[in-house]
């Protein structure tokens, strides 16, 4: 059974991030986010979603790649 693309799959981009701590930690991760997120929305999401961030020094847009969408997982 052939499907489309699109039914099992969506979109998303790999962003690699860096940013302190308030107790000085460098934290150097890779993000999977959605495709249309603009750099100031992952900016936004790192301060909102991460505790006790005190600065973000590194935002690269690194890949763009495709995640399976959990909801067709049966």
């Amino acid at each position: 059974m052939w499907a489309m693309i699109e039914e099992y799959w969506k979109d998303d981009v790999i962003y690699y991030v860096e940013f302190l701590t308030l107790d000085g930690r460098k934290i150097s991760k890779a993000l999977v986010l959605s495709i249309e997120y603009s750099i100031e929305e992952v900016k936004k999401i790192i301060l909102e979603k991460f505790y006790n961030v005190r600065a973000i020094n590194h935002i690269d847009r690194w890949e763009e790649c495709l995640s399976l969408k959990t909801d067709e997982i049966q």
